[in-house]
């Protein structure tokens, strides 16, 4: 399967995973299975695959900016492996969130500008939703 196909596969599971957390909040199983376990191990596994042996053959490295530059845009599987690593990282923190902000009775309302940003913007949409989420205690529905 060529690395096109594969990306835009990739693209269309993680978007379903978000589209399940942001339009599906009450469905814990979904949330749980689909966003926090099984599309992040699909592209895990398909980054191990796609990526790992990437690294023994293409040029460049992770020493410097220009060794990763050169690292990055040396194959297209290995620049597919980067973005099958976002995907399966920032899918798992939104799971994550969406998990927290139950425990810690926060409204989905209030959630969803974190998600939609931890989507587009990972780090970004995870600082938002600290900020969110220091205003409810933890002591809520027994979260930590």
């Amino acid at each position: 399967m060529s690395a096109d196909v594969i990306f835009a596969i990739a693209n269309g599971l993680a978007l379903c995973g978000w589209l399940l957390l942001l339009l599906a909040p009450g469905w814990r199983t979904g949330r749980r299975w689909i966003a926090g376990f099984a599309l992040p191990a699909v592209f895990s596994l398909t980054y191990l695959i796609v990526f790992v042996p990437q690294l023994f053959t293409s040029r460049g490295g992770f020493g410097s900016l220009e060794a990763l530059t050169t690292l990055l845009n040396d194959d297209p599987r290995v620049m597919l492996g980067a973005w099958l690593h976002y995907l399966a990282f920032d899918l798992l923190v939104g799971a994550w969130m969406s998990e927290e902000a139950d425990r810690r009775g926060i409204a989905h309302a209030a959630m969803v500008p974190a998600l939609i940003l931890t989507f587009l913007a990972g780090p970004v949409g995870w600082l938002l939703f600290l900020v969110v989420r220091a205003r409810y205690p933890s002591s809520i529905r027994g979260a930590p």
